[in-house]
């Protein structure tokens, strides 16, 4: 019985921390501004890797996720939301880059703060994410 219980519980650590590979945790006290006007139906969170997702929640291609010095679309297919966090189907989310071809070479102008950042979406808007 004791065996039974200590692999139970060897897998079951397993599988969170499996999940936490996957999960993207939503970050409170965020503003998030379009253009200088606050959208706030936004949601930003962050997985274990430091990376951020931003969906503006303005149109299915509205979610962007920045990755260092990159800036990227997923695939919305890829993503499960479970409030108050995000399920991706792989621990490394693909994205397209904005800067590529498929995706229109846009210039996002990424700038990454402490607690900021800003950038412009492929259709000309300028998003800033500010948060505590």
């Amino acid at each position: 019985m004791k065996k039974v219980a200590l692999v139970i519980g060897i897998a079951s650590i397993a599988v969170i921390f499996g999940l936490l590979q996957l999960a993207w945790l939503r970050i409170g006290r965020v503003r998030v501004e379009s253009n200088g006007s606050q959208l706030e139906s936004a949601r930003v969170y962050r997985n274990l890797s430091g990376d951020l997702l931003i969906d503006l929640r303005q149109a299915p291609s509205d979610i962007y996720v920045v990755r260092g010095a990159e800036i990227g679309q997923p695939n919305i297919s890829s993503l499960l939301e479970l409030p108050p966090a995000v399920l991706a189907r792989h621990s490394k989310l693909p994205i397209v880059n904005m800067r590529s071809e498929k995706a229109g070479s846009v210039d996002p102008r990424l700038s990454v703060g402490r607690q900021r950042l800003t950038f412009v979406t492929e259709t000309g808007k300028s998003i800033e994410v500010t948060w505590r």
